[in-house]
C-alpha cells in the first residue's frame, strides 16, 4: 500500500509522541511538497491520505498495535505540539474502542 502523509506535522507529531515507528508499518509513504496538489492527486488515484491521528488508527485497526497502545499513543500526542480540540481527542479515543468490540 502506497499512502500520503499529508506534511511533515504528522513526522513531528508522532516523533515528539515516541510512536514514530507507526509510521513504519504503513509501508510506503509519500511525503508530499505541495500538501493540496498531493491530496488532490492521492484521492484522485484512490490513495490514502493521512495525518498524525489517522496513522494511529490505521495501526490500531489493522492490528499492528493493541487498543490500548492506540489509546496512549493519542494521549502521547495530545501532549506534544500537535494542536487537537478536546472533541476531535474523544472522537479518534472512541473510534479506537469501537474498533475492539
Amino acid at each position: 500500500m502506497r499512502v500520503i502523509v499529508c506534511d511533515a506535522g504528522p513526522i513531528i507529531h508522532l516523533n515528539e509522541a515516541n510512536v514514530l515507528h507507526l509510521l513504519k508499518n504503513i509501508g510506503e509513504f509519500i511525503l508530499p511538497y505541495s500538501v493540496s496538489l498531493e491530496i488532490l492527486f492521492a484521492s484522485f488515484f484512490g490513495m490514502e491520505v493521512h495525518g498524525s491521528l489517522g496513522i494511529v488508527l490505521w495501526n490500531v485497526a489493522h492490528d499492528h498495535i493493541s487498543q490500548r497502545e492506540g489509546e496512549r499513543a493519542l494521549s502521547n500526542l495530545k501532549q506534544s505540539s500537535l494542536w487537537i480540540s478536546t472533541r476531535v481527542f474523544q472522537e479518534a479515543l472512541r473510534a479506537i474502542k469501537e474498533m475492539n468490540l
